[in-house]
């Protein structure tokens, strides 16, 4: 009491009340200001459209026997390359490509073969427009435990919603000029098995599946590809080691898939997200879990 003693103990009284008085006007004040009061945070900033980052260390690469027909690094020109698979992370060949790459930007096939530049990527870092990012990989053999092919939702318009196996990521250096970015796909259709469908069009699984799971299969292109039937396919399949992840008693069975594979390549922002699908071994159809639980 001493320290605060303002002469009389009357005089003292009367200062300590002023002295709360005063503290709790205060308290009251900074009480109000701090409710009405709506801090400056930083926004985080979330891109307008889909961004790639691609590295180069993932960059695929043809056979060194087809090398000195190639610019270094690249898969141009594509005619060059013709009917032969482009490599075993990308076994589509060489004029497929240029078809889907003339379907894709508009350009006229003869000059996509002659003049279009090239680049395939096994991965990619994607930045979404809702701001998450993520890795995206699509490679038999370059990732870290060797084989990783990620599965994509594709928005198809209308609220309906498709889904697909990663291929590659592509880079196109355009005919005047432009680079543009893709991702090559092989389609997945709806399961013969599935009889329901969700409100975005997913072939759902029979009961009592059918509240998490959705049942694809391949999709099929409607004919037999032409670079599965040159001459000496299968000397080439072993020349170039294709297939090399993929064991000696499988390797038939999995070339034979992939004869009427169908592939697409599409706009980078038409991926909606990853998902978890799962082939089942014993019907060839593939599981999608819609929710992880």
């Amino acid at each position: 009491m001493d320290r605060v003693r303002k002469g009389s103990d009357s005089q003292t009284a009367t200062w300590l009340l002023g002295w709360t008085f005063r503290v709790r006007t205060w308290a009251k004040i900074i009480d109000t200001v701090l409710e009405n009061h709506v801090p400056i945070t930083r926004q985080k900033k979330t891109p307008s459209s889909m961004q790639i980052r691609l590295n180069d260390k993932q960059l695929l690469e043809t056979h060194h026997t087809m090398e000195p027909h190639f610019q270094p690094g690249t898969f141009s020109p594509l005619r060059a390359g013709e009917d032969h698979i482009l490599c075993n992370d990308a076994r589509l060949s060489y004029m497929e490509l240029g078809t889907l790459v003339s379907q894709f930007t508009g350009w006229d096939l003869e000059r996509v073969l002659d003049d279009v530049i090239v680049r395939l990527h096994c991965s990619a870092r994607v930045l979404h427009s809702s701001g998450e990012t993520r890795t995206y990989w699509c490679t038999d053999t370059q990732y870290r435990r060797g084989c990783r092919r990620d599965k994509v939702e594709i928005d198809l318009g209308r609220r309906r919603v498709g889904v697909a196996e990663l291929t590659s990521f592509i880079e196109l250096s355009g005919i005047d000029g432009d680079v543009l970015h893709g991702a090559i796909i092989r389609w997945m259709d709806k399961s013969p098995r599935s009889t329901e469908t969700d409100e975005f069009d997913r072939p759902l699984c029979p009961f009592p599946l059918s509240f998490n799971h959705c049942l694809w299969r391949w999709a099929d292109a409607g004919r037999n590809r032409a670079s599965f039937g040159i001459r000496g396919f299968r000397a080439t399949v072993d020349r170039h080691n294709l297939w090399r992840h993929v064991s000696q008693n499988d390797r038939q069975r999995v070339i034979t898939s992939e004869l009427r594979a169908r592939y697409d390549i599409i706009r980078l922002d038409s991926i909606k997200r990853h998902v978890n699908v799962h082939e089942d071994p014993s019907t060839g159809d593939m599981l999608q879990t819609l929710n992880i639980i």
